[in-house]
């Protein structure tokens, strides 16, 4: 895989994780937290990186199911780590302590 298609990926996956984040952010009606807001867009960018280094191409076909798996799959991972960091005692990153 070529360094521009990993790129592009993960730009996309940062999107995604963008629009994820401002999503659910704005559902919460709680003071933004940069933090947590960060952590959300960088899940985003690895996901796309991960989907770009499994040589997952984005085309103008593609593009609407990839954002859609690249939500899906920050979603699902950033529940998960919760869900980890919960079970562990560890507190999620946040601004707040």
């Amino acid at each position: 895989m070529d360094f521009i298609t990993i790129l592009m990926a993960a730009i996309y996956g940062a999107g995604s994780g963008f629009i994820f984040a401002t999503i659910f952010w704005a559902k919460s009606g709680e003071a933004f937290d940069f933090y947590k807001y960060m952590v959300t867009l960088f899940l985003g960018c690895l996901v796309g990186g991960a989907m770009g280094v499994m040589g997952m191409p984005i085309t103008e076909q593609t593009f609407n199911v990839q954002m859609l798996a690249y939500g899906f799959l920050t979603a699902t991972i950033e529940a998960v780590l919760k869900m980890i960091f919960s079970y562990l005692k560890m507190p999620w990153p946040s601004s707040t302590p």
